[in-house]
């Protein structure tokens, strides 16, 4: 168990990076050649003398595992202590997300339907042209009354909903696939005929040079490795996202890909967040002992490891091992794999500088009986490390018995900010059946104010209350805006710029500093001569002091730096 937690502890510091609009982790601002002050100032081995930094010399070498990121328009969560690392008499509070009053907004079909036996929400959400697009599993009843017997991961078909507003979702007759003797449904048509699967993940890429990959797809298909059933990632590319065609040469057989042939090595990996960081594609998902072991090398229940790709084709033979929950044991596809703290699955919302992702938060048991599912909430800096903001914490609850959502939720690649709220999309799966699939799913969906997953607020209003971001490298004109709650003439924030050593910038504080006092999602910050940051080739960071008499009312969400031909 020592072992296990100095790893856990390893992965929380592995996972600091920077936010720079280049946002720059712990100052290490690569790009420019600037090398930041180390984590931890002990140097290898038992010398005692400290390294020498970039004040120091011009040249040598930059080490780029934590390099910065740049983007139009940089997001700093409350939650993030990455992008905010520096705080004094604060607190860090998640706040409560509301489940939609009809859930489940997608149901499932009637009988002969495709989907009449569920509605697999391990899909995605895109907003293109102009309509909310959602890619999901549709489940019939002789496929899964067979599934445990015939091919274990044969799962479903891909199927399609669209919505105009986010809420009121309707299944088009595509007239793509036969199904019961007509076309008239809303499956996908997939090339292969016969691929089926039981999770999906789409992105949407509009700058691809070539038009028919534009829409990329990994798709949980089933696969065997040494006889044994198990599950791969399969790329699919689409021009349309209607039609789909597999991205490497596999062949099917009974539903099922050759072990020689899958996308990654022979392992089984039921996957789960995809993105693209830093030019290359990533996909999350989970594995277990013997696909996966902490590094002493002691056995795993499920943890998230993470495979990656140049090119959507060509995926890597090493992994990454992400994400580990306190206490995870267990062997695989034994009744002990299911006991304990794990991870099941992730999906993953790509905000230019920082990752969020919702997890399954798997609350163990001696048997599936006693194993229930709600969702977490992580976070990373550098496509790689993720971390919970706090430990264990439950982002979406389960629903009670009786209810759709009973028992365990499956998070969705599925996140949207639409107007004065984010929507964040789920699906079910009660796994105290068992291998006893039940009818089941739905689309669901939970919403909270626009970016405020959490708030960070005074702790004692007696003593000052302070943060200071991570360096950000602004090499253009750009807007500072505050996503805040509580502010009034007697509760306001004191807004400064300081350099990179944390000196301040004498026409951005001070007598100068901006006075922020008006609540908002986006309330921009001007000083004194100054509408917002001008551009330098030198880092700052943005000091915000609590101030007033009622400060303890105060609850910052997040702040958004943005390019001020971006800026809204």
């Amino acid at each position: 168990m020592s072992n296990y937690r100095t790893f856990y502890s390893f992965l929380k510091l592995m996972a600091v990076f920077t936010a720079c609009i280049s946002v720059c982790p712990q100052e290490a601002l690569a790009q420019t050649g600037s090398l930041a002050a180390s984590a931890s100032p002990r140097v290898a081995g038992n010398s005692s003398r400290q390294p020498t930094r970039e004040s120091e010399t011009k040249s040598g070498i930059t080490v780029l595992g934590s390099a910065p990121t740049t983007v139009e328009e940089a997001t700093l969560f409350s939650m993030d202590n990455i992008s905010i690392p520096f705080t004094t008499n604060l607190v860090l509070s998640m706040e409560p997300v509301d489940k939609h009053q009809d859930n489940p907004l997608l149901r499932r079909g009637e009988s002969g339907d495709p989907d009449e036996w569920g509605v697999q929400c391990y899909g995605s959400v895109i907003y293109h042209e102009g309509k909310y697009k959602l890619w999901y599993l549709a489940l019939n009843e002789e496929d899964m009354r067979n599934m445990p017997n015939d091919v274990h991961y044969k799962g479903g078909q891909l199927a399609y909903a669209e919505s105009e507003d986010g809420i009121d979702w309707e299944k088009p007759n595509l007239g793509l696939v036969e199904w019961n003797g007509n076309k008239n449904n809303n499956l996908l048509l997939m090339d292969p005929s016969t691929a089926h699967g039981l999770d999906c993940r789409v992105i949407y890429e509009p700058d691809d040079p070539d038009p028919a990959r534009r829409f990329k797809m990994v798709f949980h298909m089933g696969a065997r490795f040494d006889g044994r059933p198990a599950g791969a990632p399969i790329p699919f590319f689409s021009a349309d996202g209607l039609r789909w065609k597999i991205a490497i040469d596999a062949k099917l057989e009974n539903y099922t890909v050759a072990s020689d042939e899958t996308a990654i090595p022979p392992e089984h990996f039921e996957m789960g967040g995809l993105y693209k960081w830093n030019g290359m594609y990533h996909l999350m998902g989970q594995q277990v002992t013997p696909f996966m072991w902490l590094p002493d090398g002691t056995d795993c229940g499920r943890v998230l490891t993470i495979f990656r790709s140049p090119d959507f084709v060509n995926w890597s033979r090493t992994k990454t091992l992400s994400f580990v929950r306190d206490g995870t044991r267990g062997e695989y596809r034994s009744r002990l794999g299911n006991e304990g703290a794990q991870v099941h699955q992730s999906s993953t919302w790509d905000r230019g500088n920082v990752l969020v992702s919702t997890y399954g938060l798997w609350n163990g048991g001696v048997g599936w009986e006693n194993v229930t599912i709600d969702l977490g909430l992580l976070l990373s800096n550098d496509g790689l490390y993720f971390r919970e903001p706090i430990p264990d914490h439950i982002f979406i609850e389960r629903g009670e018995d009786g209810e759709w959502d009973q028992g365990g939720l499956l998070m969705s690649q599925a996140f949207e900010n639409i107007g004065e709220k984010t929507f964040i999309y789920y699906g079910h799966w009660d796994p105290r059946t068992g291998q006893d699939y039940k009818p089941r799913g739905g689309l669901g969906l939970v919403t909270l104010d626009r970016d405020r997953f959490s708030s960070l607020s005074v702790m004692n209003p007696e003593k000052e209350a302070a943060f200071i971001t991570c360096a950000l490298k602004v090499d253009e004109p750009s807007d500072l805006f505050f996503n805040a709650t509580g502010l009034s003439e007697d509760a306001w924030v004191k807004v400064e710029l300081l350099d990179e050593l944390e000196r301040p910038i004498p026409a951005y504080s001070g007598e100068n500093a901006a006075r922020l006092d008006s609540n908002g999602f986006r309330q921009h910050v001007s000083w004194q001569g100054n509408e917002g940051i001008e551009g330098s080739s030198k880092p700052v960071k943005i000091q915000a002091t609590y101030q007033g008499e009622d400060k303890k009312a105060i609850k910052i969400h997040a702040l958004y730096v943005s390019k001020r031909d971006n800026a809204k």
